[in-house]
């Protein structure tokens, strides 16, 4: 069963987007704040995939993405977000994924799951490409 970390500070995203990841079979941890998920990080080691939703309450998922970077490089993110000024960051370029939320989580789920069926390093590679926000 694969861990997935979500942060997100709006708690029906955190709490839809984990009972959707359940019902796939994964094993969700919801966490509300940046200390939370560095700390969720440093204690448990077996985290397949990380999915930082940026919030207007506490916009820093492009920071947390860079912490995230540098204590585990390996570990796959998706960033998501309703904001669409959220993709202006070039930090966002971190990310694995960066997704646009909306009510039906189909494309998340969907980008979950060929994440974790290509872990980040193995040599088949994910077209990051398909997954990323639309500039035009």
């Amino acid at each position: 069963m694969s861990t997935i970390l979500v942060y997100s500070d709006d708690t029906r995203f955190g709490r839809a987007c984990a009972n959707e990841l359940k019902s796939e079979g994964y094993l969700p941890y919801v966490v509300t704040t940046e200390e939370g998920v560095v700390d969720f990080f440093k204690q448990r080691s077996a985290v397949d995939l990380v999915i930082l939703n940026e919030g207007a309450e506490k916009p820093g998922s492009h920071h947390l993405l860079e912490v995230l970077r540098e204590m585990r490089p390996q570990v796959s993110v998706i960033m998501t977000s309703e904001y669409f000024n959220f993709w202006n960051d070039f930090s966002t370029w971190l990310a694995d994924a960066c997704l646009v939320n909306t009510p039906d989580l189909a494309e998340l789920k969907e980008t979950v799951k060929t994440f974790l069926s290509h872990p980040a390093g193995s040599q088949e590679q994910v077209d990051s490409a398909k997954y990323s926000a639309d500039w035009a």
